[in-house]
């Protein structure tokens, strides 16, 4: 997949905290280390590994990030855009369209729809 699951990378480091959609406001991801949790009305609903990669299983071909070569390609540090995130042995995949310090725009790969989230305050 690119990255081992418990390598803490640079786009993951910025992830790393709760994130409330913009959507569906009973709807929280929260990430601490390289694990995803999805939490719905308080609850935690699943939790998965995950991790940064240029290219995900699933994605059209060709939808590679520009640059990257599988399988042991890994992200620079100095790249926090332009990625998926992964979570191994699931199938699930997700570009990342934007995030910043405040906002995570995503879309999930084969579903195509956005997910946008907003930083919850510590």
């Amino acid at each position: 997949m690119g990255q081992d699951s418990g390598e803490s990378s640079a786009q993951l480091r910025q992830l790393q905290g709760s994130w409330r959609s913009l959507d569906d406001p009973k709807s929280v991801l929260a990430f601490s280390d390289s694990v995803k949790t999805d939490i719905y009305d308080g609850e935690a609903v699943e939790a998965n590994e995950v991790t940064a990669a240029g290219f995900c299983e699933g994605a059209a071909p060709g939808s590679e990030v520009p640059g990257t070569e599988a399988p042991d390609w890994k992200l620079p540090a100095s790249r926090l855009k332009n990625y998926y995130l992964v979570e191994p042995g699931t199938g699930l995949c997700w570009y990342v369209i934007k995030a910043t310090a405040k906002k995570l725009v995503l879309s999930q790969v084969g579903r195509g729809n956005t997910l946008r989230y907003r930083r919850t305050e510590p």
